[in-house]
């Protein structure tokens, strides 16, 4: 489809029991996984189109005796795809059997849902449909592997969107079949429902409807005449028979199970509705050919589907193809005759079966079964003798009539097959049920124009007609695409596992055409290619240039001959817009074509490799320059490092040497002002003894003092105003301490004295300014008894000990000697080389923080 943007069209065809519906299933699942190979997305359309499997063949699949999962409707599920990517789904249906709602054949069953719900819905479920009870359209008893499928189909509905109560709606009309297949009739002057059971009272409970209008419509034929715009009278005739009765309770049930049936399919085609698709893939998955023990108008209606596709491969395959090859002038094997028209106009032709079965149906009479069957065979003799076929089917009943098909011959019943043609549903029952209090069931009958009791269509066509009609639009479709065919065929008759029948499989592959196809394929010279595709393929077996591609082929062919004996003519063949070969000459062509193909691969490898190995050359070579330079910078790198750190080094060094040079000068300098100043101390105080010794006395001691101390706590204060207060802070100390050692403790720093010495001393002298001042000791003397008396001191050795550490300098005694010169300190480079190397705050700023 992606290649030629063609639609594409797979026929899954073959026996009953073949596993038809089995392989479109696993088609199905393929196609929709790889579209969603790549998606993670949950309930996405690939999801949706997989879970109408299990609904599907819920709702249409049953249980006959050739097959235990049978497709009882024609399926042809389409894909639509939009720019290659899978769009829309599409499901169209076929012929459904609804007879098998009322009746089965004996050994089978009934459609699988019935069974699924019974065996499937809990107790409490089951109690509010009325389920608690045996129902007669069930004719055996429901399996584990019922009760699992139910759980699948719920899923399906849920994963496909269905509400919980459209789900509880769908089971409520099957509950409604369930209990009208077990309503009785009884014989009072006219034949009635039994009103009186439960299952009728259920019935009426669950559909919505008056009980009296439906058992009205069981039991009471409507005849109109006229036709539906004018009707010239209507006649209510009883039915006469319990079997009337019947038959008119069954066709209820199976119009509202086919109702029901094809409501699903509508639902399912708009929960997978989309976008538009420009292409489709089509998978048609079809009745089986039948032959049962007795065959009514649904095996005839499977049997001529399956005759029409026959057909339609015949005609389009093998006859395409042996046309196709004689158009180019290919010689071939002829394969036989492969035609089934004969079949196909006893069925449906001037004089057919179909033919008398309608017209019988149209008419207005009520014919019995004996001359229907006698016109069915006269009209299958005459379509006979038209064939040029003289062998006539021999019958030994004579309510049946034979039809041979290309599968077999099949016996067909007449018994009833006028009413399933007919396929007449009253109009008061479509009308009732139309005002049915039931949602479902009146949307059922509401939405169907078919139905509708105003619909001008009255239902006229017939089930051939109109089976006949969906065929034919079938097989204009597939006429459109691309067909591609799936042949299932079984191993042997019975549906049991064994070994293989050679003989009936080998009949099966020769009756549905698979032996004539391999045939033609394999005499017919199965491989086609046109010239452009030849050219194109192998023209790399010869150098010879040629511009026709016609002419390289001839060429070509001409080389293969002479060089290969064991090539001829009739292998390969040129026609006139292709070339023919058997599967031998095409292999030949492959091996030759390999083997170049190879040789030139290899050489192809060989210079990669000898470019690669080249390449990988020039990169090492860059590589080790790279690697040269790196390690010649990191050399230089690693040297100008061993440089710097090496000057360091001899920095440090000197810088070492002058510290140590300037802490020993600093050492040395610390000790001799260290010597010198205990020097003058130990002179003064020498001094300062032998003054005391010789003489105690102060002759001109100032009557009054001048100046501050300052205690250890920084503060200056003034002195007394008089000898005495400083005298008497020597009474205030400990009795142990002395005063010398009271002023060094309070650190006084410049204290001028001035004591009142009224009468005894002399007056002070006076400078030039005016101002009095202290003579120095030489020129004052005081005895110390004097002193003593006048200072209040009591010991003469206290006396000297307080004149021992006074100092006299330009008439200021202080007990500190005053410096006799002011040092002035050269900070330059010239004299220390390290103090421009210190911060501003860290400088040394006089002689004794150098000595630090």
């Amino acid at each position: 489809m992606r290649w030629n943007n063609k639609n594409q069209a797979i026929i899954v065809n073959g026996d009953s029991g073949a596993g038809k519906t089995y392989s479109a299933r696993h088609l199905l699942q393929y196609l929709a996984t790889i579209e969603s190979f790549s998606e993670k997305e949950i309930h996405t359309l690939e999801d949706r189109i997989c879970s109408t499997n299990p609904i599907l063949e819920s709702f249409g699949n049953a249980k006959t005796i050739r097959n235990s999962n049978s497709s009882r409707f024609g399926k042809l599920m389409q894909l639509n795809y939009s720019k290659g990517k899978l769009a829309t789904g599409q499901i169209k249906s076929y012929l459904l059997e609804q007879t098998r709602v009322s009746s089965q054949a004996t050994g089978e069953r009934n459609f699988h849902i019935f069974y699924q719900v019974v065996s499937g819905l809990s107790q409490s479920e089951k109690e509010s449909l009325c389920l608690n009870r045996s129902f007669k359209i069930i004719s055996s008893e429901p399996t584990e592997d019922d009760a699992q499928n139910f759980y699948e189909t719920r899923q399906a509905f849920f994963e496909l969107g269905f509400s919980d109560s459209d789900f509880k709606s769908v089971l409520g009309i099957l509950a409604i079949l369930l209990n009208l297949g077990n309503v009785g009739f009884s014989l009072n002057e006219i034949w009635n429902v039994k009103e009186d059971e439960e299952e009728w009272v259920t019935v009426c409970k669950l559909a919505g409807v008056d009980a009296a209008s439906l058992a009205n419509c069981l039991t009471v034929r409507k005849i109109s005449a006229g036709t539906l715009d004018k009707r010239a009278g209507v006649i209510f005739s009883p039915c006469e028979t319990e079997a009337e009765c019947i038959s008119r309770r069954d066709c209820l049930m199976r119009l509202i199970y086919s109702t029901l049936f094809c409501w699903l399919i509508d639902q399912l085609n708009k929960k997978l509705s989309g976008v538009t698709g420009d292409s489709f893939i089509g998978i048609l998955d079809v009745y089986g050919f039948e032959s049962l023990f007795k065959n009514s108008l649904e095996q005839l209606c499977i049997n001529y589907a399956n005759e029409r596709l026959q057909f339609f491969f015949l005609q389009n395959f093998l006859k395409f193809q042996k046309l196709s090859l004689m158009d180019e002038g290919v010689e071939i094997i002829d394969t036989g005759t492969m035609n089934n028209d004969a079949v196909i106009n006893i069925l449906d032709g001037p004089s057919s079966v179909f033919g008398v079965l309608n017209e019988e149906c149209r008419m207005k009479r009520y014919p019995t079964e004996t001359l229907v069957v006698e016109r069915i065979k006269k009209a299958i003799k005459q379509a006979l003798v038209e064939s040029s076929q003289k062998q006539q089917p021999k019958y030994e009943d004579i309510y049946e009539f034979k039809v041979q098909h290309y599968a077999g011959e099949v016996t067909y019943s007449a018994v009833g097959i006028l009413e399933k043609n007919s396929d007449q549903v009253p109009v008061e029952m479509v009308s009732l049920l139309s005002h049915s209090k039931n949602g479902l069931l009146r949307k059922l009958f509401k939405d169907d124009p078919k139905l509708s009791p105003s619909s001008k269509s009255g239902r006229k066509h017939t089930v051939l007609a109109k089976f006949k009609k969906s065929v034919d639009d079938l097989l204009s479709m597939l006429e459109n695409c691309e067909v591609h065919y799936i042949r299932c065929v079984k191993p042997h008759e019975s549906m049991n596992p064994g070994p293989v029948d050679p003989v009936y499989l080998m009949r099966k592959l020769k009756e549905c055409g698979v032996t004539d196809t391999v045939r033609l394929s394999s005499l017919g010279l199965p491989v086609r290619i046109t010239f452009d595709e030849f050219f194109g393929r192998f023209k790399c077996l010869t150098n010879v240039p040629c511009a026709d591609h016609r002419e390289f082929s001839q060429l070509l062919i001409d080389l293969l001959i002479k060089s290969n004996a064991s090539i001829n003519l009739s292998q390969i063949q040129i026609g006139k817009k292709r070339i023919f070969m058997s599967d031998q000459v095409y292999e030949y062509l492959e091996t030759m074509r390999i083997g170049i193909r190879r040789n030139a691969v290899r050489k192809i490898w060989c210079s990669w490799c000898s470019y690669k190995l080249k390449r990988r050359i020039k990169a090492a070579l860059i590589i080790q320059r790279c690697w040269k330079e790196y390690i010649t910078l990191k050399k230089e790198m690693a040297a100008i490092k061993i440089q710097a750190a090496y000057r360091s080094y001899k920095c440090r060094c000197t810088y070492k040497k002058i510290i140590g040079a300037v802490i020993f000068l600093q050492r040395h300098t610390k000790q001799m002002i260290i010597r010198r100043k205990e020097e003058a101390e130990k002179r003064s105080s020498q001094m300062q003894d032998s003054l005391l010794e010789d003489s105690l006395c102060l002759t001109s001691i100032p009557t009054t003092y001048t100046g501050d101390y300052t205690d250890s706590s920084g503060i200056v204060s003034p002195i007394g105003s008089d000898l005495e207060d400083f005298v008497s802070v020597r009474k205030r100390t400990s009795a142990t301490e002395s005063l010398t050692d009271k002023v060094e403790r309070n650190s006084f720093k410049a204290v001028a004295i001035v004591s009142p010495f009224r009468e005894s001393l002399s007056p002070n002298k006076k400078n030039e300014t005016g101002k009095t001042e202290l003579q120095s000791l030489d020129d004052s003397r005081i005895e110390a008894s004097t002193f003593s008396s006048v200072y209040n001191i009591t010991y003469l050795a206290e006396a000297k000990e307080f004149l021992k550490g006074l100092h006299w300098k330009r008439g200021i005694l202080s007990v500190r000697r005053i410096p006799e010169i002011a040092v002035v300190f050269l900070l330059s480079k010239k004299c220390l080389n390290f103090a421009e190397n210190l911060p501003q705050s860290e400088r040394p700023r006089g002689l004794l923080d150098i000595l630090d």
